[in-house]
């Protein structure tokens, strides 16, 4: 036993003597400034409490603290602008890798026609510069078209092919063996990768019937790291950007999911409802006239496409109209030289005008209904609103008309 550590304040308590001896000073400090207080002499600038702020050293730190926690806000936005640039490239040179084999097929099918339609050509340019009817050369030149002498032909090819794989196996045993087990390593890789996306995406949809679409979306965007090109987790992204009102990322998603899949019906309803709502009518109706064409027994898909597509032929009669508005009224500052008259009358212009208005009026007018009171008075019925609407408009052409006369 050594008594001299035994006395050692730290040694029995774990508090350093530092400490204790700060400790004190602080609580003689804090005794001055209490007499300080009393006897009225107390200055708050000269206080040095360890601890002790003014007003303004207060103000001061909370500014200073706002400034950091924007500066971090803001390093945090760039980082994940950066991120999700990064996703982005990754993901679409993938995709062009990966597809461009599916559109390098349509080039070949392309190439196969031009190439037939090269060989007709050929054949008969020959046929125009044999002289003699009876030069045998030019059968050596038939290529035979039946499809009895394609299918024996293409049968001889993959007989000869199976000969040379069985010749090249015999050959390079080794090879072959290791060929066969990263085929079947990756081929296991690739079906745990497909388990795992499955799971995350499970977990993304317990999140979205949740209504927590952040966690939805890292889930999906985790299921893609696993599967980069599955169309149902990509449309899934698409939706929660949707319902997050963010939707330049909802449309990039759809574009997505339409590459892989033109075909993919959700996907062009939800990038359909993003362009109408970013006013990009024409777009959203390309999409919604494609999607009702592939799936016209969907209910959903029949009510949003006569809502998009009929905005979209409203706005396009809107701009019709604006435009034959606006060119009467330029044609009206000119008509004395009798040049640039339209084919109908000032009449018909004001009744298109007067239609126009009407149009946009209706669209503005809501209908009240208090269903909390029995008083019918207090119903505006629809037979009355289109009269109030229709009244002012009414007085005007008749207006307009007897000026005429």
């Amino acid at each position: 036993m050594n008594p001299i550590k035994m006395l050692d304040m730290e040694h029995r308590t774990g508090i350093s003597q530092q400490e204790v001896d700060d400790f004190s000073n602080r609580m003689d400090l804090i005794s001055k400034a209490m007499e300080d207080i009393k006897n009225g002499t107390f200055d708050p600038l000269k206080c040095n409490i360890p601890g002790y702020k003014t007003l303004e050293q207060e103000e001061q730190e909370r500014k200073e603290r706002v400034k950091r926690e924007e500066e971090r806000r803001k390093r945090e936005d760039e980082h994940k602008c950066r991120e999700k640039q990064e996703e982005h490239d990754t993901w679409w040179n993938k995709a062009e890798l990966r597809f461009s084999l599916r559109d390098a097929e349509g080039t070949e099918e392309d190439d196969k026609d031009i190439s037939k339609s090269a060989r007709w050509a050929n054949r008969i340019l020959a046929a125009y510069k044999a002289r003699d009817a009876n030069d045998y050369s030019l059968w050596d030149q038939w290529v035979p078209e039946d499809p009895v002498s394609l299918q024996e032909k293409a049968e001889r090819e993959a007989e000869l092919e199976k000969l040379r794989n069985r010749e090249f196996e015999n050959n390079n045993p080794d090879f072959c063996n290791q060929f066969k087990e990263d085929m079947e390593k990756r081929q296991h890789s690739q079906e745990e990768k497909e388990r795992t996306a499955e799971r995350l995406k499970q977990k993304g949809n317990r999140c979205y019937k949740k209504k927590q679409y952040e966690d939805a979306i890292k889930s999906y965007m985790q299921a893609l790291s696993a599967s980069p090109f599955n169309v149902a987790v990509l449309a899934n992204i698409a939706q929660c950007y949707l319902r997050l009102d963010e939707l330049s990322d909802c449309i990039e998603f759809c574009t997505r999911t339409l590459y892989i899949d033109a075909d993919y019906v959700k996907a062009l309803s939800r990038r359909a409802t993003a362009f109408h709502q970013q006013k990009r009518l024409k777009e959203a109706a390309d999409d919604m006239r494609k999607a009702f064409a592939l799936d016209k027994e969907n209910v959903d898909i029949v009510e949003q496409h006569s809502i998009i597509v009929g905005d979209y032929e409203d706005s396009v009669t809107n701009s019709e109209i604006e435009a034959a508005l606006q060119l009467k009224s330029t044609n009206s500052k000119n008509k004395g030289d009798g040049s640039g008259a339209l084919p109908f009358s000032t009449s018909s212009v004001e009744e298109l005008r007067f239609s126009l208005e009407l149009l946009k009026k209706m669209d503005e007018q809501s209908i009240v209904n208090n269903p909390k009171t029995e008083d019918q008075h207090g119903q505006v019925l629809d037979a009355w609103v289109a009269y109030d609407l229709l009244l002012p408009f009414m007085e005007r052409n008749d207006i307009h008309n007897s000026k005429g006369l």
